[in-house]
């Protein structure tokens, strides 16, 4: 005999949690795709000039992975942009960037200055090489990835899905899990590098 249908409990753990996603493309939307199914607040900050590029080259795929995000629109080389930003700092409680390594630090944005307005800042940098690493000011997109890898060689060609970019979505959203976490904890933020 079957027990009686109980309530099914929608569990929203992120519930309260504002994140700012200045990602484009696939890995961080991802990110912030699971960080939203999971109750938190995003809001989607895109240039003036050409926003997230994803909204061109896969419509689809971009309404699904942005669908709930709020949106705002932000010049962070103009002085204005950059003290507006900073102004919203305080109410987040996670940044997911996804820029070259050193970029937000040319902007006047670097963690050191984020830090300085919200010390239980969390700072997710996803980029597709080590910061410190040969090739931290190259381009990458997720065929680079399994290539240098040496993934690429085991398969048939290329794959039908973005392994790289999808995993590295994953692992930035559950780095500033982490993160969020130890923020709550001990009442500090981190920069957490992906």
């Amino acid at each position: 005999e079957f027990p009686e249908k109980q309530e099914v409990i929608e569990l929203q753990p992120l519930s309260g949690v504002n994140v700012l996603d200045l990602s484009r493309l696939l890995p961080g939307p991802y990110g912030s795709w699971l960080l939203r199914s999971w109750g938190a607040r995003v809001i989607k900050l895109e240039d003036v000039t050409m926003g997230d590029y994803l909204r061109e080259a896969q419509p689809l795929w971009f309404q699904h992975l942005n669908a709930g995000a709020e949106s705002i629109t932000l010049d962070l080389k103009r002085p204005e942009g950059r003290d507006l930003f900073l102004r919203i700092l305080p109410h987040v409680e996670m940044v997911l960037e996804g820029f070259r390594p050193g970029v937000m630090e040319r902007l006047g944005l670097g963690y050191a200055e984020m830090a300085e307005r919200n010390p239980q800042l969390v700072i997710v940098s996803l980029s597709g090489y080590s910061p410190d690493g040969p090739h931290r000011d190259r381009a990458g997109h997720d065929l680079n990835y399994m290539a240098r890898s040496g993934l690429l060689s085991l398969m048939d060609g290329a794959p039908g899905f973005q392994l790289g970019d999808l995993t590295g979505g994953l692992m930035a959203a559950t780095a500033g899990l982490a993160a969020l976490l130890g923020a709550r904890a001990t009442g500090r933020g981190s920069h957490v590098q992906v």
